[in-house]
């Protein structure tokens, strides 16, 4: 259960290149990811890059509609749950393979 293919390629599209104009991306993490909060999300993206990739990621908060930003020095490097959808800002196109269990 939970269970995804491991080689499995989330792309991350920068503005311009058939993705929003601002390098938004909406992801879903499989249920075996290693990650556990958006520290660890931004670290992961930018490794699989080779270099500082991820402007931010986000997260909505249904009870104030509001979202919490999180850039690896400002906001809170809040918890990541399996089954929610996140936003993930780039500069550059990145082939993001998460590590798993």
């Amino acid at each position: 259960v939970g269970a995804h293919n491991p080689n499995i390629t989330i792309p991350l599209l920068p503005s311009g290149e058939q993705g929003s104009a601002t390098g938004n991306n909406v992801i879903a993490l499989p249920y075996n990811a290693k990650v556990t909060d958006a520290k660890q999300l931004i670290d992961e993206v930018n490794a699989a890059a080779g270099s500082n990739v991820v402007t931010q990621v986000a997260e909505y908060k249904r009870a104030t509609d509001t979202w919490a930003l999180y850039n690896g020095t400002s906001g809170t490097a809040f918890p990541l749950k399996r089954g929610r959808a996140y936003l993930v800002q780039v500069t550059q196109h990145v082939d993001y393979i998460p590590k798993h269990h």
